[in-house]
């Protein structure tokens, strides 16, 4: 069994996971696991849109959810919704 030494997760603006309690209970959860004593990495990734207006893709923040070229605010969420592994390194 290889032992897992680091554990790169992507988590969106968006996604409603409490990054704070995650790293707090990773080794309560990872404990008897081949996870016990990596390391957890978050990366965040942005809130991107698309206007429906003027169909630019732009980042955008949670408290302003328009367009920034046009201001409307009728867009499609891109990204920033999702949690990923984006990589897993073994020792």
């Amino acid at each position: 069994n290889r032992s897992v030494r680091v554990i790169t997760l992507r988590i969106g603006e968006l996604a409603r996971v409490d990054v704070d309690e995650l790293i707090e209970l990773f080794p309560l959860v990872s404990r008897g696991s081949c996870a016990e004593n990596a390391q957890l990495r978050v990366e965040y990734e942005a809130i991107e849109v698309k206007c429906l207006s003027c169909r630019l893709q732009s980042v955008v923040s949670a408290g302003d959810m328009s367009c920034p070229h046009c201001d409307c605010t009728e867009i499609q969420l891109v990204s920033g919704t999702d949690m990923t592994l984006k990589a897993l390194e073994f020792a």
